[in-house]
């Protein structure tokens, strides 16, 4: 069976490959500036910052299934929200949002924990977006484990360094990690996805699994940027970091 490969489209928006499934996660779709900046966020700009890849239609022309870990606009927008209409493929999403999704018009809503898209099982993970009554008012969220009985890839979500992240590290095994960073946060109070430093660290306690960096240079309010990244990652010394461009495809061997 080939490695299974991730698409990054942009921010949180991948197609990861594995076995006979090519699975959406995240799909944020919307123009360039088609939304106002984050509310009470740092360096307010349109959103999203930039443009879709070019060829990313046909990067999702062949996707079998697509992957909503919650509702937040960057992670699942209007334009997404009409392609997936459009394209019919199952939905997963945690079971606090199955009936927003159904009321959008989507055909088929499933949940995601235990759940089968062909050959890969799913399995839905727990988060914290943030910390302390912050987190409580972002949730909830999720991540999901991709299982095609040889590959394990864990895309984490929107989440910081918590119990649930580390328990899903435990439980699962993962063969790949894949990160939001970022770094997200408002003008006050701490971070509520990933920073950089978090994703050294992660990825420096977990040094023989391969690590994707994602959720950069998209929303306004993501001030660790992929140059960002890229430098606390050489200086801490981390080599198992991978922080693909937008359109760029990786493989998680």
């Amino acid at each position: 069976m080939p490695a299974p490969t991730l698409t990054l489209l942009r921010h949180a928006t991948v197609v990861i490959a594995m076995g006979d499934q090519r699975i959406l996660v995240d799909p944020m779709l919307d123009d360039a500036g088609a939304r106002e900046p984050i509310a009470n966020s740092p360096a307010p700009r349109r959103n999203p910052l930039v443009g879709l890849p070019a060829g990313w239609r046909a990067t999702l022309a062949p996707v079998t299934a697509a992957v909503v870990t919650h509702l937040h606009a960057d992670h699942l927008d209007d334009a997404a929200t009409a392609y997936l209409r459009e394209a019919g493929v199952p939905v997963f999403g945690q079971d606090e949002d199955l009936g927003t999704l159904r009321g959008r018009g989507l055909p088929d809503v499933r949940p995601i924990a235990g759940a089968r898209s062909g050959g890969v099982g799913l399995r839905r993970t727990g988060g914290r977006h943030g910390t302390g009554e912050l987190a409580d008012l972002l949730a909830p969220v999720s991540g999901v484990v991709l299982d095609d009985g040889t590959a394990r890839v864990y895309v984490a979500g929107d989440t910081v360094r918590c119990p649930e992240f580390e328990d899903a590290l435990r439980a699962y095994d993962p063969t790949t990690i894949v990160l939001n960073a970022g770094g997200a946060r408002f003008t006050e109070g701490d971070p509520i996805t990933m920073t950089a430093a978090d994703v050294a660290a992660v990825a420096g306690a977990h040094p023989s699994v391969p690590v994707v960096a994602v959720h950069t240079d998209a929303i306004n309010h993501c001030l660790d940027t992929r140059e960002v990244l890229r430098s606390e990652l050489a200086r801490a010394g981390v080599r198992n970091v991978l922080v693909p461009d937008d359109g760029e495809t990786v493989a998680l061997a």
